[in-house]
């Protein structure tokens, strides 16, 4: 059975991080970078013709990226 490689990436699927890093007695002031994510899913068809539903990927993601 054949499989599909698919990638979904939304203008909504992002985030933000703050951290700073610690050399022995000196440390970074604490600041961000901003990521985007993009999900790869790989499957085969199921009976109805989809590999997965992707509302169902998308609401993940966005609770992940919340």
């Amino acid at each position: 059975m054949p499989t599909f490689d698919l990638r979904l990436a939304k203008e909504d699927f992002h985030f933000s991080a703050a951290h700073f890093c610690a050399h022995g007695a000196q440390r970074e002031r604490l600041h961000g970078h901003n990521y985007t994510v993009a999900v790869g899913v790989r499957g085969a068809a199921a009976a109805d013709g989809f590999v997965i539903d992707f509302s169902e990927v998308k609401a993940a993601v966005r609770a992940m990226c919340r």
